[in-house]
């Protein structure tokens, strides 16, 4: 893609970003990670707050030194002028081999040159006890929603991002959605993802 990824974001510059971030994250190399945000970024990570790119890579160091084969999956939720978010899933394992899945959301918020200066991450985690890893196999899901498909009605996960219908979800960047229930924009096996509930 030509077009930079600076705000006002469009719906292609946004789907652009999200595959940049997803892939930065698989990288898992701290130091490149952080490049990806302000020296002065703040974050909220579940309940730990992070200030700046030094923090950055010291928190991702101990959390993939700790989440061992991370794999991670992003969809486009929402999108407005300079901000963007997200619906994700990711699996690791630990030391002694025993897998999770984390689900979550987060919100963006860039500046003008398109570095994120603002993140905040609402995550869930689960023990895994189903068989899909994430990216590592030719049947593996490429979707939260195909998450969702893979599991059984009794190891599904209650977790708000899925309960809540966007009518009720806050507005509080005053993004825009997308019309249908389960939108999905595919091109190919690295097809931009974008998804409604």
């Amino acid at each position: 893609m030509d077009t930079p990824l600076i705000p006002p974001f469009t719906l292609e510059t946004a789907i652009a970003k999200v595959r940049k971030a997803e892939d930065g994250w698989n990288s898992r190399n701290p130091e490149q990670v952080a490049l990806a945000y302000t020296v002065d970024s703040l974050w909220r990570n579940r309940a730990e707050f992070v200030n700046g790119r030094e923090a950055i890579v010291a928190f991702l160091e101990r959390k993939w030194n700790h989440e061992l084969d991370y794999r991670l999956i992003k969809e486009l939720w929402a999108f407005g002028d300079n901000r963007i978010a997200v619906r994700f899933a990711y699996e690791w394992h630990d030391d002694t081999g025993q897998w999770y899945r984390s689900y979550g959301n987060e919100n963006w918020e860039y500046n003008e040159q398109g570095i994120m200066r603002h993140r905040h991450a609402s995550i869930y985690r689960s023990r895994k006890t189903i068989g899909y890893t994430i990216g590592l196999s030719v049947d593996a899901p490429t979707t939260i929603q195909d998450f969702r498909s893979s599991v059984s009605s009794d190891q599904l996960i209650s977790f708000g991002l899925f309960a809540t219908p966007p009518e009720s979800f806050p507005m509080l960047f005053g993004m825009l959605w997308s019309d249908g229930s389960d939108l999905q924009t595919r091109s190919g096996p690295r097809s931009p993802r974008v998804a409604c509930l």
